[in-house]
């Protein structure tokens, strides 16, 4: 029997065979020549991410059986974003998603996104995040708000063209913002607050409901609720208004020229 054992195993090695078992069913898997094992998958989703072993923490593997397919789950965790692939025996990464650790002590909003000596949150090193507190403080500072003024907060890791940033979203006085700050340098890469010359959100309000007033006077003393946003409408930077009245049923939506402020109707809309 011992022999048979020791034959056994040297043509699954010969062979270039894994063996292992699928996560939580106890069940044995034998890998085919050529597909990957968990060392492999591991080291194709940190390739994927840019990192190196020593970067990460909670480093998890498992292999499961998803849909009569054989999968992947790699999930790891650097400065404050859990990173979490899925891959195929074959090595291709089928889904990666980013989100915010809130266990990490480095990216709970509120501490400012400083570490010791004065870095961000966590930010050892030139390939290190830093930290979504950190990213935070940029963005409120980029848009010159503090942060009791805001609401709506939301900060997540997006990977886009090839770049990593963190997007942050908020809401001041009805506007949204969205900045999207670099995850390891902290420069702002873009955003929609407002540029030198432009109406402010407060001055396109005023003149939205002055033109709501005399184009619906039925809403006058109604309650209503409005969002605003930057956006580019008929070729040119614009605010898009929209008014809710939930009294009757609908929604309103204006589009203001950023530069000159004027201002363009839209008809409404009955509110499902």
């Amino acid at each position: 029997m011992k022999k048979l054992i020791i034959v056994l195993i040297a043509v699954i090695v010969a062979a270039g065979i894994t063996v292992g078992v699928l996560a939580g069913t106890g069940v044995i898997y034998v890998a085919k020549a050529g597909e990957i094992d968990r060392e492999g998958a591991k080291d194709i989703a940190l390739g994927n991410a840019n990192l190196t072993i020593e970067q990460v923490y909670d480093l998890d593997v498992d292999r499961e059986r998803r849909g009569g397919e054989i999968i992947y789950e790699v999930e790891f965790k650097i400065e404050g974003v859990e990173h979490h692939y899925t891959l195929d025996v074959n090595g291709n990464v089928l889904a990666h998603r980013t989100e915010i650790d809130d266990d990490h002590a480095g990216g709970q909003w509120g501490q400012g996104g400083q570490g010791q000596g004065g870095q961000g949150a966590g930010n050892q090193g030139s390939q290190n995040y830093i930290g979504s507190a950190a990213a935070t403080d940029t963005a409120l500072a980029a848009a010159g708000v503090t942060p009791d003024e805001v609401y709506d907060l939301e900060c997540e890791v997006e990977h886009e063209h090839g770049q990593r940033f963190y997007e942050v979203e908020f809401e001041v006085g009805g506007y949204e913002y969205e900045v999207r700050v670099d995850v390891f340098t902290g420069e702002v890469l873009w955003s929609n607050i407002p540029g030198e010359g432009m109406l402010s959100p407060d001055d396109v309000k005023e003149l939205v409901c002055e033109a709501l007033t005399k184009d619906y006077p039925e809403i006058a003393g109604k309650n209503l609720h409005f969002d605003i946003e930057l956006t580019v409408f008929q070729g040119q930077q614009a605010y898009e208004v929209e008014f809710e009245c939930r009294e009757l049923r609908k929604e309103f939506t204006y589009f203001v020229n950023a530069a000159n402020g004027t201002v363009l109707p839209s008809y409404p809309e009955l509110d499902d």
